[in-house]
């Protein structure tokens, strides 16, 4: 295609391979592999902005990152990238694109918007609002800060694995926790069935067992909103164990996925007590023998501004609990 003549690298960070979204596709490819004379065809099954994942029963020569042309259409569009191959798992492979033309960069790009608008169209008509994109930088912020958090603390902070007290207890998620639930329930189902199987079946256990005096609508899962209903959740379920946590092993079962309560609770963060005045909470196991002052010194920043829009973004302002989100 014109205006091919200038190939650029675009180059890959870590970080970005890690935002950039995994857009489904089925489409077949025709890949040449540069300069050792093998074609072969294979599936695509995803495309990001940087690269895409194909499956193959081809194998491939080893040494170093290889080097391969791969040829495929969307929606009617011819497209030629070159690549490197970055893994290969079995019958997957990770390509990422390299030395792509500015046009043709240009015409990628707008291509995985078009793609990006038709996923987001069809899982709204499907009634599932997408996880929205920057809820990676938020995740990012809140780990970074939790760890810098830990890092001051050193010993005073005692979160760890097999410490589960602040797994029990139905709390308030928003709808953006739901939808991250959602879509990692949805990864484990695909690569890790059968802890989904098992996270699936605590859920409904726990839904069967307290469902009945859920304050809210306990067909949707949604927490109802009067004064009475808020009132009956402060006394609800105080002492079930999360579904999501593995009762052998101790461990949350959808740690990569959990809501941004769990990721803040344990450090000194900021919120509204009672009468909506606005102080420091930390978990109760941490931080003995330190005085209000030094606790002060080691709170722990949580965006939540960042977090509300998101929330916004989602169109959907209602909260919900966790094991009704596992089952979404």
């Amino acid at each position: 295609m014109a205006g091919e003549t200038q190939p650029e690298s675009f180059p890959v960070s870590k970080g970005e391979r890690r935002v950039d979204p995994r857009l489904s596709l089925d489409e077949q490819a025709s890949v040449q592999v540069v300069g050792h004379g093998i074609s072969f065809t294979a599936r695509i099954v995803n495309v990001s902005l940087h690269g895409c994942r194909l499956q193959s029963r081809t194998r491939l020569p080893g040494g170093g990152r290889v080097r391969v042309e791969v040829t495929f259409s969307v929606n009617g569009n011819p497209f030629r990238m070159g690549g490197a191959i970055l893994w290969c798992d079995q019958d997957d492979m990770g390509i990422q694109f390299v030395r792509v033309s500015t046009l043709r960069h240009a015409e990628w790009t707008k291509m995985i918007e078009e793609l990006e608008a038709r996923t987001a169209w069809d899982e709204a008509a499907n009634g599932r609002c997408p996880l929205p994109r920057r809820d990676t930088e938020l995740v990012q912020i809140v780990d970074k800060n939790l760890a810098e958090a830990a890092r001051r603390a050193g010993p005073l902070l005692v979160c760890r694995v097999g410490c589960t007290q602040c797994c029990h207890g139905a709390f308030a998620i928003n709808a953006l926790d739901a939808i991250r639930l959602r879509e990692g329930m949805e990864k484990m189902r695909a690569f890790a069935p059968e802890t989904a199987e098992a996270v699936t079946q605590r859920a409904k256990a726990w839904v069967a067992e307290f469902g009945k005096d859920f304050p809210g609508d306990a067909t949707e899962g949604i927490l109802g909103t009067s004064e009475e209903e808020q009132k009956r959740f402060d006394d609800f379920a105080n002492d079930a164990p999360c579904p999501a946590l593995d009762p052998a092993t101790g461990k949350c079962d959808v740690y990569a996925w959990r809501p941004v309560t769990c990721r803040v609770f344990g450090p000194p963060v900021r919120a509204l007590g009672e009468g909506d005045v606005a102080g420091l909470g930390h978990c109760e196991l941490c931080y003995i023998g330190a005085s209000p002052e030094q606790i002060a010194e080691f709170e722990m920043p949580v965006p939540h501004e960042l977090e509300a829009e998101l929330v916004r973004e989602t169109g959907d302002e209602r909260e919900t609990v966790v094991a009704f989100a596992l089952l979404a």
